[in-house]
This record gives C-alpha cells, structure tokens and sequence, in this order.
C-alpha cells in the first residue's frame, strides 16, 4: 500500500483526506509565546477567533517527534510512502523532514519513501494530493504517482490577494513596507502569484472587486486548454468573497469542477483575515483524474 502524506499548510476538504486516508503532519501555531500543534492542540475556529480578537499568531514548521512516529508507523507496516511538503523556498519543513526520513529509511530499508516539495501550499498543494489520492485509487505505481507528481509541483498556478496588508506587513514575506503603507491609504489589492517556491507579487489594483476581476481573468486565460479540470479556491474566513470570486470563474470556465476551503490556521495567520486564493494547472497532465 502506498500511503500519502502532506503537512497541515496543504487545505483539503476533509472528505477527501478520509477518502485517501491522508495521513497530516501538524506545523504549530503560536499564540501569545503558547505553542500549539495545528489542528491537533488547537483549531482553525480558534485561530481565526483570535485574530479577530487582536491577535497575532506566529508559525513554526513540523516537529521531528511527530514526522518521525508518522513516518516509522507507515514503515513498520509495510507500506510506502509519499510525502508532499510545505514550499522549501519557504519554511524549512521539507529539508527537516528529509533528515528524519534518512533516519527512518536505516530502520526500514525495503519502505519506499519519496519526499517532495510541493513548491506551495494550501490548496495548490491540496490539488496535487488529491489526484495522488485518485491514482492511488486505481493502483498506479509508486514510480508513477511520484513522477506525475514531481510534474505537477511545476504546473500548479497560484493567485491570490489579501485584504489585511498589516498582516502581510508583520510576516515579512508578502509585502514590503512601502507597498503596504500605501496599500493602506489607497485601499489598493496586491495580487500575488507563486514562483519558484516563493509568494511573487504580479501587480497592484484597487478594489476588492477590481481584484478578482483581474484574477479571474488571469485563471482563465491560463487554464484556456484545460477547461474542464478541478480548481480550488480558499478563503481566510471569509465565505463571502470566496463566493464572489468563484462566481466570477463559473462565468469564464463553465466546464470546470470547483473546490472552496478556508485557508489552513499556519498560512491564515500569515495572510490575514479576508485573503482569497485561485489554485490550477496551466496544462493537462499525462495522468489526470475526476472526482
């Protein structure tokens, strides 16, 4: 048996995980110096409840005692695995992993394990599981699943755009200061995209709506070939946006399937409250699946 693995940045309805029976490594929250382990020691409603209430909670990656009892349970077993990790190019969860899988593989040498960068996150990452969920489900290889997946981590396109830019600000990781002090004033929209690894920012403009025009259109544009294919969207607690713009993407992409979650606690608190996300594929891969 092969089983999939992802850490707790990667969003997949719950459903879903239980379908594939995805197995989750916990990031921790952090939340007036308290560490908490995501989804384990504290909740998403919680996370969100703080912030709303003033807070700022801060991140850290993968802990080695839970990867390692994760990853020597499935090995003990006899299963394989493949894990799929939070961006290398930001947090420092997939080389952490990569040195207890080294050790896990010397008490277990016939477990096939495959590590891999996910490139992203949240659902970007969640779309890839799913269809390793959907392989998985028909008995692809292990050689197999991990190739397309390896391909897919180059050809999941990101777009998205947050409303609170003192968040980003705090984080250090989307914004400048310059960009955020007149974001303030001029209540202008970065739209952000994923690249190499790192959160890149495309352009600013102003409006909520004029945003998810602007990413909307950019969706469609680059998912024109490949019409019919599962996108996702993500909202940091705000339903009500992530419906408008997927109401914005049904009108452009008619043949597509859409999925709709709340950001995941580690990366909501980077993003703030009001973020919204597109995730898809720029091109069809040799190997795809339906839900």
């Amino acid at each position: 048996m092969i089983r999939i693995v992802v850490d707790s940045t990667c969003d997949i309805p719950e459903a879903l995980k239980e379908r594939f029976q995805i197995a989750v490594l916990p990031l921790s929250v952090i939340i007036d110096e308290k560490t908490y382990r995501d989804n384990v020691e504290i909740t998403l409603d919680d996370v969100y409840a703080a912030m709303r209430a003033g807070h700022h909670p801060g991140t850290a990656q993968i802990s080695w005692g839970d990867t390692e009892k994760l990853f020597s349970s499935i090995a003990a077993e006899g299963d394989d695995l493949i894990y799929l990790a939070f961006s290398a190019a930001m947090s420092g969860t997939y080389d952490f992993a990569k040195l207890v899988g080294e050790e896990v593989r010397l008490k277990y040498p016939a477990c096939r394990m495959a590590l891999i960068d996910s490139r992203g996150g949240s659902l970007g990452a969640g779309l890839i599981a799913i269809q390793l969920g959907l392989m998985n489900e028909k008995g692809v290889s292990f050689d197999e699943m991990v190739s397309q997946c390896q391909w897919m981590t180059n050809h999941v396109k990101y777009a998205f755009t947050i409303d609170d830019l003192k968040c980003a600000l705090r984080g250090g990781r989307l914004l400048t200061k310059t960009v955020g002090d007149i974001g303030s004033v001029f209540k202008i929209k970065p739209l952000m995209d994923v690249k190499n690894g790192r959160i890149s920012l495309e352009k600013i403009v102003r409006g909520t709506k004029h945003s998810f025009v602007s990413i909307a259109n950019t969706v469609a544009a680059d998912a024109a070939s490949f019409g019919d294919q599962i996108i996702g969207v993500t909202h940091a607690d705000d339903l009500e946006k992530a419906a408008a713009i997927t109401k914005l993407l049904k009108e452009r992409l008619p043949r597509a399937t859409f999925l709709c979650e709340r950001i995941g606690s580690v990366l909501g608190s980077h993003l703030g409250i009001g973020g919204v996300g597109v995730f898809y594929m720029d091109q069809r891969p040799l190997r795809y699946d339906w839900l």
